[in-house]
């Protein structure tokens, strides 16, 4: 601590040099304070501190997992979604099966009908109208046939009359990019209905060639492959 030797005003910064209200220099200055003492205590502060209890136990709170009231919904929704698709499933199969059965019975029905006039006929019944009622008997049993074994019927190609007499002419399907050639039932692909596919490399006989048309590619011919009868176009065969 320094002090002013003309004001005696004291500083506790020892690095200040001057008085700061006159300018005077300070001079080191050391000042005691009395020692102050305290008597002992008496009596003693007892404190008593309490023995150690059981040793506390800290639970982790658990966390309830977030979405599993969703995903169980989700699993619900999606069970019900099953059982409706079956059970719609199911009755449209009895649907069908229904519609079948009274097709079937109503074919039966009128073919015991039928059986019944035969049976029933009078002896008076002309030899015509026993042959007719036979004929219609006949007509039900093929229905009944067919019924259970469906065929498809391929269609039929007229001939035309400006295709020359067939030449039977070898030659094999060119078409490398479809990997195959179409046989139509008409000389045309615009109305023609594909009946099937020649596969490319095939061969085919060529029985008429109807007359070249200027600025397209190839000639409608009339064919058969394997048997099966239609018209190609020869600008995808090569002879």
């Amino acid at each position: 601590m320094k002090q002013c030797s003309a004001c005696k005003t004291n500083y506790a910064d020892d690095s200040q040099i001057f008085c700061l209200n006159d300018g005077t220099s300070l001079i080191a200055f050391q000042s005691e304070e009395a020692t102050i003492s305290f008597s002992p205590i008496n009596n003693p502060v007892r404190i008593n501190i309490p023995p150690p209890s059981e040793a506390t136990v800290f639970v982790k709170p658990q966390l309830e997992k977030k979405g599993g009231k969703g995903l169980l919904i989700g699993a619900l929704i999606a069970v019900l979604l099953l059982v409706i698709i079956g059970v719609a499933a199911f009755a449209g199969f009895l649907f069908l099966q229904n519609r079948n059965l009274s097709s079937n019975v109503s074919v039966a029905n009128n073919l015991q009908k039928s059986n019944t006039n035969i049976a029933t006929a009078t002896p008076n019944t002309t030899p015509d109208e026993a042959a007719l009622l036979k004929q219609k008997l006949a007509n039900l049993e093929k229905q009944i046939q067919e019924q259970k074994n469906p065929k498809t019927s391929v269609p039929t190609i007229p001939n035309s009359p400006t295709v020359p007499k067939p030449s039977s002419t070898v030659a094999r399907a060119n078409s490398p990019n479809d990997g195959f050639l179409a046989l139509r039932t008409a000389p045309s692909s615009e109305t023609g209905e594909r009946i099937l596919q020649i596969p490319h490399g095939a061969e085919i006989k060529v029985l008429g060639c109807q007359q070249a048309i200027k600025g397209k590619k190839g000639r409608w011919c009339r064919v058969d492959y394997n048997g099966t009868l239609g018209w190609a176009n020869d600008g995808w065969m090569t002879y």
